[in-house]
């Protein structure tokens, strides 16, 4: 019965292990998808400051221009994330093109998802007694935490490039074959669908049918904000890089 209760509790080896195990560094991974978050966020508070001076006619010029900016950080950032999921092994023609795809439905999003809902905050909140300043000055918080949430990208990258590095060292066959697993970030207030998904799979194939996709790239209902981790199995070992 104790030892029961220890499991529940998350007091032995097994339940660490089914959090976010032991061998690997998912510290890192995190600080540098914070980084990341940070940068984006710090980005969308200056540009707030810099377009409290125009009006609200010019409001689509300056979100095409934090646009460009959250772009920018984009490319530097989903590059070293890649990177850090395939090991930090030189990029090849076909991770370059995994990486283009990410980066192109990056803007996408900022283009179709990001702009117009800033826009429609700052516009939703003049009045005849609001300025434009004061409106844009109240979506501050909306601004930074709507983009902080594209840092997701970041930790989705992360598990594109660790797939890409087990075909480096296994084969090609290496998804259909090699069993992965997938652990819960043990800090984090989980959603529903997370939980579930925290197991082992006999291959990353058996992963991504059984759960949908990837950690923070939507398919769950923490949407971007999934910090949960993926662990390869070596020989009887399992780790996070290989």
């Amino acid at each position: 019965m104790q030892a029961a209760l220890a499991l529940l509790g998350g007091d032995v080896e097994e339940t660490k292990q089914l959090l976010r195990g032991l061998t690997g560094t998912p510290g890192v991974l995190d600080r540098e998808t914070r980084k990341y978050q940070n940068e984006l966020q710090a980005i969308t508070a200056r540009w707030i400051q810099n377009v409290e001076d125009l009006d609200e006619y010019e409001l689509s010029l300056a979100l095409a221009t934090l646009i460009g900016q959250l772009q920018n950080a984009a490319e530097r950032h989903l590059r070293k994330a890649y990177k850090l999921g395939l090991g930090m092994r030189p990029l090849s023609a076909e991770d370059e093109d995994k990486l283009q795809v990410a980066l192109e439905q990056n803007l996408l999003f900022l283009e179709t998802s990001f702009a117009p809902a800033i826009e429609e905050r700052v516009v939703a909140g003049l009045d005849p007694d609001t300025t434009f300043a004061e409106a844009v000055r109240g979506s501050t918080g909306f601004s930074t935490s709507r983009a902080g949430l594209y840092a997701g990208a970041f930790w989705t990258l992360i598990w594109i490039g660790r797939e890409a590095a087990m075909e480096r060292v296994f084969g090609p066959q290496a998804p259909k074959e090699v069993a992965v697993r997938r652990l819960l970030d043990p800090g984090a207030a989980h959603c529903a669908t997370c939980p579930p998904k925290a197991r082992e799979y006999s291959s990353w194939d058996e992963m991504l049918a059984y759960c949908g996709g990837l950690p923070a790239d939507g398919s769950d209902d923490c949407r971007s904000n999934c910090r949960c981790a993926i662990q390869i199995q070596v020989g009887s070992q399992w780790v996070y890089v290989i």
